[in-house]
């Protein structure tokens, strides 16, 4: 495996720079995605609110930081070919990571989406349960 690099860019919009070497970007990587698996834990309690707006916005948050461990996965991969690691080498350090199990927090967002479907559902129909009783009240006025 090759050691640091020198390769030099000016920065991306996630405010990383390839200036960061491969053991900086691998630090990067744990923790973005130990902040993923941290902020997915909060996911039982919110589908347990089910409220709409918070439903929505966690798995947003879920799907945005998922986004930024696959990104940042990607990154190293190219860096570390870049700098002549061996694709089975690349296979084999990403097979290894942590960030690569992925599953739970995919799970958290289909499920996630689910909730908030179903939820959404249960608010219209509420909606045209109240809707129906007002006209079956004004109805009864009239007679």
């Amino acid at each position: 495996m090759l050691g640091k690099s020198n390769f030099q860019y000016i920065g991306t919009s996630d405010g990383m720079t390839d200036t960061q070497t491969l053991d900086d970007l691998g630090k990067l990587l744990k923790t973005k995605a130990d902040l993923l698996r941290f902020v997915n834990e909060e996911t039982r309690e919110i589908i347990a609110k089910a409220k709409i707006n918070e439903l929505e916005r966690q798995r947003k948050t879920l799907e945005d930081k998922l986004q930024e461990v696959y990104e940042l996965k990607l990154r190293i991969q190219e860096k570390k070919l870049g700098e002549g690691v061996s694709q089975e080498d690349v296979r084999s350090w990403t097979e290894q990571t942590k960030a690569n199990n992925t599953t739970p927090i995919e799970d958290a967002i289909a499920e996630l989406e689910t909730v908030i479907e179903t939820t959404k559902g249960n608010v219209q129909r509420q909606k045209e349960n109240v809707a129906a009783q007002v006209r079956d009240e004004q109805y009864q006025e009239k007679l």
